[in-house]
């Protein structure tokens, strides 16, 4: 959808989470950065990577494009808010906070097929739903 609507839809679903009563309204800052902005700031940057580079192929749009940043976003969220939950003193889940990072690919991965597979599906069969989707370049050589 792009970066833009990205932002927007993460902040009603902050809205809404705040609505509903499962994140408090103080908490709204720090989880709209974690949970949207650094996943859309890794996600445009490696766009840009790709784009500069102007591949020909669309499987590297689908790998390069929705896999890795989905991978890659997860990872740095889980590391950041590891980091912050520490430096904030709260009393980790299991005790040695580091020890939450073994359960990390539990959750990529998973993260990176779904978003891999969406996007796949998408450019296959809706590619005009895909903005960031050059169909001229991918498809029409």
């Amino acid at each position: 959808v792009g970066w833009p609507l990205a932002l927007i839809g993460a902040a009603v679903i902050q809205f809404l989470l705040i609505t509903v009563g499962i994140t408090d309204v103080a908490s709204t800052g720090i989880n709209s950065l974690l949970m949207a902005g650094i996943p859309v700031l890794i996600t445009q940057l490696i766009l840009q990577w790709v784009e500069a580079r102007k591949p020909r192929n669309v499987f590297v749009f689908i790998f390069i494009v929705s896999f890795i940043p989905a991978l890659l976003s997860t990872f740095v969220v889980l590391v950041l808010a590891l980091l912050l939950m520490i430096w904030a003193g709260n009393q980790l889940p299991f005790g040695v906070g580091w020890e939450l990072l073994a359960f990390a690919p539990l959750v990529m991965l998973p993260e990176a097929f779904i978003n891999g597979m969406i996007i796949s599906g998408l450019v296959v069969y809706y590619p005009q739903w895909v903005i960031t989707f050059n169909e001229k370049r991918y498809y029409h050589q």
